[in-house]
């Protein structure tokens, strides 16, 4: 009866298992890197483990009657922990950020320890020395005490790794914390099980341990998606609402304009306010099509649509947008080394944002001078540098990233300068402070032409 409760116990776990791997297959496809891809591992490598620990038992309580099935099953079952244990030592490295070279090294102490298990799980194979089949029943080794030792040779590279971690990361980093509670517990629920079933051969304690532990990981990893998910809506629909008002105000300032009596412009004026218009309200569309698609699919992804755009005129409607509520002492500029028509193939829509919005930040710091926008060509890459030579509002306001000004209590400046941050990735390109520039304040956006 025992033996029985010990597979359907192996069989749940491993059906646990599955369950999470189908549950998580699309995001695993959307996001197969780094800490992802070792995730998967793990979770194969723990549910291939569940399935041997099943077989296995299902042949010593002779449900499957075969000494020669038996033998297999059990060369096979010690050599599975091997794989999975290097499974879940490379997720909790690089769960924790373990620097490339540490990964290097402690993989590789581990590597040296699975390389001697299997080398005397193929010499038991030849010399029961580990376990033997005798009249079909499973018969302890002599031997069979060294492979717990190798198992636990994991733990204590673990606990090496941990210690490597925490000097890199130190404690004040909350996020850390977490992750170091989680690997933690994580840790400890395999090694209380593994010296159960040092303690009761027959019993699928690995198994269970391993299957737990990556259960207490997952659990800890969806909670902490779940947050960042709430948190990361709540941003998305604060970005929006500064967006939508920037744009507004562009299209009440123009329309303010093309409201004064007859005579006040002439009619290349009239056409060129009411250009500005129609280009602020396919600005709207967008951001609100961006809104929309969050609310409906529940993602915070902004869409690209790739096509032939000309620069300079870019440039120029992200000026001529925001000069109708600018200050009126403070002058925009722009210079260009490009030429008149020079075209590239990028989303003409999402680069005036991104300048719009830093051109934006300038003017909420600059009271009086010039704000220029720099456009060049540096090789491969179209460079969009936005500069005020005045001093600040504020001089105590000296951030180097756009996370840091996300907490700057000024209306919407974090959250302009993040967008653009987020913009510049979705471009394949990247935004940044010159925090070598010291006559005032320059930011540099820059994205590849080719």
């Amino acid at each position: 009866m025992t033996r029985d409760i010990y597979w359907v116990v192996a069989l749940a776990f491993g059906f646990i298992l599955l369950l999470i791997l189908c549950r998580e297959k699309n995001r695993i496809k959307d996001d197969f890197g780094g800490v992802t891809r070792a995730f998967f591992f793990l979770g194969i490598a723990a549910f291939i483990f569940c399935v041997m620990d099943m077989l296995w038992e299902l042949c010593c309580s002779h449900v499957i009657n075969n000494g020669t099935a038996l033998f297999v099953c059990s060369t096979v079952f010690f050599i599975v922990p091997v794989f999975t244990v290097m499974s879940w030592l490379y997720f909790v490295l690089k769960y924790v950020k373990c620097k490339k070279q540490c990964l290097t090294v402690f993989l590789g102490l581990y590597g040296a320890i699975a390389v001697a298990q299997i080398a005397l799980v193929i010499y038991n194979i030849f010399d029961h020395v580990i376990f033997s089949v005798v009249n079909g029943e499973y018969v302890i080794g002599t031997f069979r005490p060294i492979t717990f030792i190798f198992h636990f040779g994991a733990y204590v590279i673990m606990a090496l790794c941990m210690l490597v971690a925490i000097f890199h990361n130190g404690f004040r980093y909350k996020e850390f914390k977490g992750k170091f509670g989680a690997v933690l517990i994580a840790s400890a629920v395999p090694l209380f099980f593994g010296l159960l079933q040092y303690k009761y051969p027959e019993a699928p304690f690995n198994s269970m341990g391993m299957s737990l532990s990556y259960l207490t990981i997952y659990i800890y990893a969806v909670s902490v998606d779940r947050e960042r998910l709430t948190q990361g809506k709540n941003v998305f629909l604060q970005n929006m609402s500064h967006e939508i008002r920037t744009t507004l105000n562009s299209v009440y300032g123009f329309a303010q304009l093309l409201s004064l009596p007859d005579g006040t412009w002439t009619g290349e004026e009239r056409k060129a306010y009411a250009k500005h218009i129609n280009d602020s309200y396919n600005m709207l569309d967008m951001l609100l099509n961006d809104l929309m698609v969050s609310t409906r699919y529940n993602t915070h992804n902004y869409s690209i649509e790739i096509k032939p755009m000309n620069v300079r005129v870019v440039c120029e409607d992200a000026i001529q947008a925001l000069e109708v509520c600018r200050p009126a002492s403070v002058e925009l500029k722009m210079v260009s080394t490009l030429p008149e028509d020079f075209i590239i193939e990028s989303d003409g829509r999402r680069i005036r944002q991104v300048l719009q919005n830093m051109l934006t930040n300038a003017c909420q710091f600059v009271s009086k001078g010039v704000i220029e926008l720099n456009v060049s060509l540096q090789d491969d890459d179209l460079v969009f540098m936005v500069t005020d030579n005045v001093p600040r509002i504020n001089n105590k306001l000296n951030y180097k990233t756009p996370a840091e000004l996300h907490n700057n209590r000024m209306e919407g400046i974090g959250l302009r300068l993040q967008i653009c941050e987020v913009m510049a990735r979705k471009l394949g390109g990247s935004m940044y402070k010159d925090v070598d520039y010291t006559k005032g304040t320059r930011y540099i956006f820059s994205i590849k032409t080719r």
